[in-house]
């Protein structure tokens, strides 16, 4: 697949519609050269990342019966050494937050308190921290 080098390749992985959503607003608020993918269940976000080499995932902790942590370490292979990772959460516990750190996620953000604006924010300092 060519993809013009100047497009930023974000998956989103979430089987919740609504926080897919606020990703897609997120994302189309800061740049326009996003190639958004999404993903609402684990095997489609395997078979994308698979197929594409992603600048950034932004990732579910809770993904139906698996974790995050899980995803992360079982693709690992497919994803490059500079993809970005931030993490989605409801409820995190603070040993899931250390195990995010030591794999590099550059941010754990609470669902709760998040609001599109911080999303849009935290998503553009993703972009230049890790898409360079």
């Amino acid at each position: 697949m060519l993809v013009d080098p100047q497009m930023r390749r974000v998956l989103a992985i979430d089987d919740d519609l609504t926080s897919l959503t606020m990703i897609t607003l997120a994302c189309r608020s800061i740049q326009s050269n996003i190639r958004l993918q999404s993903a609402s269940t684990v095997e489609r976000a395997n078979w994308l990342c698979r197929q594409e080499r992603f600048d950034l995932i932004i990732l579910d902790h809770q993904l139906g019966n698996m974790s995050g942590l899980e995803w992360l370490d079982g693709v690992r292979s497919h994803l490059r050494p500079s993809t970005a990772v931030v993490v989605f959460s409801g409820e995190l516990k603070a040993t899931d937050l250390r195990e995010y750190q030591r794999r590099g996620v550059l941010q754990v953000l609470c669902k709760r308190s998040l609001t599109l604006g911080r999303l849009g924010s935290t998503l553009k300092s993703a972009f230049e921290m890790a898409c360079v």
